[in-house]
């Protein structure tokens, strides 16, 4: 085997223990803590790791990676994928993977029901779970560095983010939740009511408008006295929820 001039890398070598139970129990007895792998790769980054974990990884790399082809396979891969640094993007992945239902199996087998409109705007929302991050940065790392046709479709993805729509009307709202296995987000649930407030505000104010102009009753009089009593207190809480400073036609002071 060719001596291997590979520099110790914190960020890689977790990489590389994580998902080797053997390595992982190595590194629960080296460092006399469970191997946590979204804590010590935040330490890593911010270079905040503990001596002991510094240690252990580094008793890992020099005693199992450097000696071990398989394993230092698997290093030699992370060393060469550097996700911090501007090669890698979420929406960009995602768009890929939609397009490819090889990747789409492989995301399902490792994370989750692949759900292309709930990770696209988690994504482009900065929302993505650290499992689901993981199971893209894990297709990005395992089949795209190994495949020159994916990583060509990958380069020719590009990231377009979408602006933000004026209007996010009721059918959208429907086909999104549908596209979500029937299971509404607390804002598209807000959001569904609110529909339904503008529905009834319109009617309210068709009715007002008639019975001012021609004279007639479709709401009556002794009605009125309770719709302004009610709407007055709905908007008073609904002002104290929006806070403070909003003003009445519908911008923060």
């Amino acid at each position: 085997m060719d001596t291997k001039s590979f520099e110790f890398s914190t960020v890689n070598t977790i990489k590389t223990i994580d998902g080797n139970q053997r390595l992982e129990r190595l590194y629960d007895k080296e460092s006399k803590t469970p191997f946590d792998y979204d804590k010590l790769i935040e330490d890593a980054k911010n270079k905040t790791l503990a001596d002991e974990a510094i240690n252990a990884l580094y008793n890992i790399f020099s005693s199992i990676i450097l000696i071990e082809d398989v394993v230092f396979n698997v290093y030699d891969t992370k060393s060469k994928v550097v996700l911090s640094e501007g090669d890698y993007n979420h929406i960009r992945i995602i768009k890929l993977i939609n397009k490819d239902s090889l990747l789409q199996k492989v995301y399902t087998g490792s994370v989750e029901k692949w759900q292309f409109r709930k990770l696209i705007e988690a994504a482009k929302d900065d929302r993505l779970t650290p499992e689901q991050s993981k199971g893209l940065e894990n297709i990005y790392v395992s089949v795209l560095y190994s495949s020159e046709f994916h990583m060509e479709l990958y380069n020719d993805t590009k990231e377009v983010r979408r602006k933000t729509p004026t209007r996010y009307g009721k059918k959208d709202l429907q086909a999104d939740i549908a596209a979500q296995d029937g299971k509404a987000t607390p804002i598209q649930e807000t959001l569904l009511l609110v529909a339904e407030l503008t529905t009834l505000k319109d009617r309210l104010s068709k009715r007002c408008i008639n019975d001012h102009y021609r004279g007639t009753e479709q709401i009556p009089e002794d009605d009125h006295s309770k719709i302004q009593e009610f709407l007055k207190g709905f908007n008073t809480q609904l002002k104290l929820l929006l806070g403070d400073n909003f003003s009445t036609n519908g911008t923060r002071g």
